[in-house]
């Protein structure tokens, strides 16, 4: 009997133990698997940085302009603005706003990518929007932040010209090519914040048709693998990223430990294929 109980007792600790050990693999199975948007907690307006707040001439209109980071990059921006009139309290919605960028240049000017804004795209009361700035400001020239205002009420209409500093980002953000004479411009949207596990992978496409005229690109096919130079490996479970809207192209990108990545890209334009790939170098989200 005691051998029957000694043996019952080991048998209960060695279950016990199956139990925990495989407990234990779901945490760190769900963790793993969780998404960038699942652990990055939303944000609302008032967590932005404001870019401006303006008048806008000809109307009785105001728009604070807020941006997503501390400094505007070459590459892909979001921006939302924020419409008020009169000095009422509350968001204005009965609104239009045209976006308008120009690098002013010593011997011409041109535009950039952009996406106009859309009410209520990421928060209620704003309206979102993006710049894909394609060189940063300096010696070659300065960039100003145009945009027309039209109350939709009165019909009144005005324009804004806010001067803005656009800065080379750490790693690059913005690629851009050339494929049989036309220029292509791919620009890194996701992750903003990349983290170890499944990752949203998302890039928006646009290519110069004239130097205002910069459109989206929504023919392309994309492949992509990962890479960890310094350790020799890249990571399964990657999705190739297709066509969602307006030239942004979405996958998932699965990084297995924090570091130095590369994302290499196959783009397919036309019948034509080029290579090209982002970097990004991140620690560990529980250690910060």
């Amino acid at each position: 009997m005691d051998d029957l109980k000694s043996q019952t007792i080991i048998k209960m600790k060695q279950i016990k133990q199956i139990y925990t050990m495989a407990a234990m693999a779901m945490l760190i199975f769900t963790v793993s698997c969780q998404t960038e948007e699942e652990v990055v907690a939303n944000t609302s307006l008032s967590d932005l940085k404001i870019l401006a707040e303006v008048e806008v001439p000809g109307t009785s209109l105001t728009v604070k302009v807020y941006q997503y980071t501390d400094d505007l990059t070459v590459g892909y921006n979001k921006l939302e603005f924020l419409v008020n009139k009169g000095g009422a309290e509350g968001a204005f919605d009965q609104a239009t706003i045209l976006l308008k960028p120009l690098m002013q240049m010593s011997t011409m000017s041109h535009a950039c990518p952009l996406e106009q804004p859309v009410l209520g795209l990421n928060f209620e009361e704003s309206y979102g929007g993006a710049l894909i700035f394609v060189m940063p400001t300096g010696d070659m020239g300065f960039w100003t932040l145009g945009f027309e205002v039209h109350d939709i009420e009165t019909g009144e209409k005005g324009t804004v010209a806010v001067p803005i500093n656009v800065k080379l980002p750490d790693q690059p953000r913005l690629k851009s090519f050339s494929l049989d004479n036309v220029s292509y411009f791919v620009s890194l949207v996701a992750p903003s914040k990349p983290m170890v596990g499944i990752n949203t992978f998302e890039v928006a496409i646009h290519k110069k048709v004239s130097m205002m005229e910069w459109p989206a690109v929504e023919i392309a096919e994309i492949s992509i693998d990962t890479e960890m130079p310094d350790m020799g490996h890249g990571s399964p479970n990657n999705i190739n990223p297709v066509h969602q809207a307006n030239g942004h192209y979405s996958g998932k990108v699965n990084f297995t430990m924090d570091g130095y990545w590369k994302i290499n890209m196959d783009l397919t334009l036309e019948g034509l294929i080029q290579k090209t790939s982002f970097d990004l170098t991140f620690e560990h989200s529980s250690t910060k």
